[in-house]
């Protein structure tokens, strides 16, 4: 049986960083609604417009007080929520007369997919920002909200892939009969790294229709007919780890830099998605 293994190089790391596209303007804002105590203006902002699930974020604003003497300019940080807008920050920054300085944010965190829309106040400077699933390479974990950590380790291309033959089997145990895939494909074994990293609580493991792979752009689901030991969705108690497989029926000539493999789901508080390959994540 021919096999050629592929396996990312990088140890199992957690990786929660912020995306690197954003933009950075200097817009021409006067302090016509600002609620500070004096003369100040808005030079510049720098905001992301995109980042990946799981960034943690700041953003930050580089103001100038245009009067004379000194003061403190004060905004408040807004975020709309069901349409309508919330206060989630304070900042606050003294500057003599003719002085400019940096102000930052508190840090946000972005768990979930989806677009979020804020403003600072003082300036009606209003940003949106889009969450984007998290890039990953083999090995690296992806940290998920409710306690669950998820690698894929990389995978492995087979001609023939064991299948149960328990119709000729004597026992309940049946010997794997090699399984060769149809049409000018090969077999493509992903291993994959799930654990409860949880002290104190169960935590059920992910759905299996949840893992894709994607070849060149096209998409396959798993081939878990051909599998001796086919992964399924179980109650994780803490700090268990499991390791399992998923198989692809992929185009023959695949390499391991044309494959990706991605995770998906929905939690109550939103949406979830994490893609591994052998190309540099976020």
């Amino acid at each position: 049986m021919r096999r050629r293994f592929f396996l990312s190089s990088l140890g199992l790391t957690a990786l929660a960083g912020c995306s690197s596209n954003g933009n950075s303007d200097t817009p021409d804002n006067s302090n016509s609604n600002n609620p500070s105590s004096g003369p100040f203006e808005l030079v510049e902002s720098n905001v992301p417009n995109q980042v990946p699930s799981t960034a943690q974020v700041t953003f930050t604003f580089r103001v100038q007080n245009t009067g004379s003497e000194s003061n403190t300019f004060k905004s408040a940080i807004e975020e709309k929520q069901d349409g309508t807008w919330s206060t989630v920050d304070d900042v606050r920054l003294e500057l003599d007369g003719g002085e400019a300085g940096n102000i930052q944010t508190s840090q946000f965190s972005f768990p979930y997919l989806g677009s979020h829309q804020y403003r600072l106040t003082a300036f009606d400077r209003i940003w949106s920002i889009e969450v984007v699933p998290l890039q990953l390479r083999f090995q690296q974990q992806y940290v998920v909200p409710n306690g669950l950590l998820i690698s894929v380790l990389g995978g492995s291309f087979e001609s023939e892939y064991p299948r149960p033959n328990n119709e000729t089997a004597s026992n309940a145990t049946a010997t794997p009969t090699p399984t060769t895939p149809a049409g000018d494909n090969t077999w493509l074994a992903m291993r994959v790294d799930i654990r409860n990293r949880l002290q104190n609580e169960s935590v059920q493991s992910p759905d299996p229709s949840g893992f894709t792979i994607t070849v060149n752009g096209q998409e396959y689901q798993s081939n878990q007919s051909v599998n001796p030991d086919p992964y399924e969705s179980q109650t994780l108690t803490p700090r268990m780890v499991i390791r399992d497989s998923f198989v692809y029926a992929v185009p023959a000539g695949t390499a391991a830099d044309d494959v990706s493999m991605s995770w998906e789901t929905t939690l109550p508080d939103g949406e979830l998605k994490a893609i591994w390959s052998s190309s540099s994540g976020n």
